[in-house]
């Protein structure tokens, strides 16, 4: 419980970091384009996570999961060799975990089993599902401190469909999306199609 808690704390740094820098700006949410909405989404975790003042990070990338969903899982290692090569560049990352059932205990769970080392949250009310447009996990968005979406979709494309893996990656979109980023240039493609396990949704986010 200790260790969630600091990676509960350290989720909101990226946050803390975009509100210094942010632009805001309202554009209604993002369920069908790249733009609009993350602002709001960064006052979210804000709100949710409380203020730590740090300031710097060029980005933050946040990551939708799921603890029941093998997608999610099998891209573990991926999302930690991510973290050591970015997070020495002012790229901060934050796992959202946005099915009803996540728990605390859930996610510290999660954390240990495949050694995720960076921020998680809940989202069982679909807050940052619904600004952000997000519908399957894993899907990764990379939020950039004036609130726009840089980049939002896979991860890479491991799977071409739902069990369905490919035997080599040779799209690896969410790395070359942050290391834009981190250059000050944007990504090359900006929208990606993720393959993953559908977020369900709730009567009320659905009508949206």
């Amino acid at each position: 419980m200790p260790r969630l808690q600091t990676l509960l704390r350290r989720c909101a740094l990226p946050v803390a970091a975009l509100l210094l820098f942010g632009a805001f700006y309202t554009q209604g949410r993002a369920q069908d384009d790249t733009t609009g909405g993350p602002t709001r989404a960064v006052e979210m975790l804000h709100t949710r996570l409380g203020d730590v003042d740090i300031d710097g990070s060029k980005a933050v990338v946040v990551i939708f999961l799921a603890e029941g969903c093998r997608i999610s899982q099998d891209f573990s290692p991926v999302l930690r060799e991510l973290h050591k090569e970015f997070s020495v560049k002012q790229i901060a990352f934050c796992g959202v975990f946005p099915n009803a059932h996540s728990t605390d205990s859930s996610m510290a769970a999660y954390a240990e089993k495949y050694k995720i080392p960076f921020a998680l949250t809940a989202d069982a009310d679909h807050g940052l599902v619904d600004e952000l447009g997000a519908r399957v996990t894993p899907e990764a968005f990379v939020l950039l401190p004036d609130g726009s979406v840089a980049y939002r979709g896979r991860i890479n494309d491991l799977f071409y469909a739902l069990g369905r893996k490919r035997s080599i990656v040779s799209s690896h979109d969410l790395h070359d999306a942050i290391a834009a980023v981190a250059a000050g240039t944007m990504p090359a493609a900006r929208r990606t199609k993720s393959i993953g396990c559908l977020i369900e949704r709730s009567r009320e986010s659905a009508k949206q």
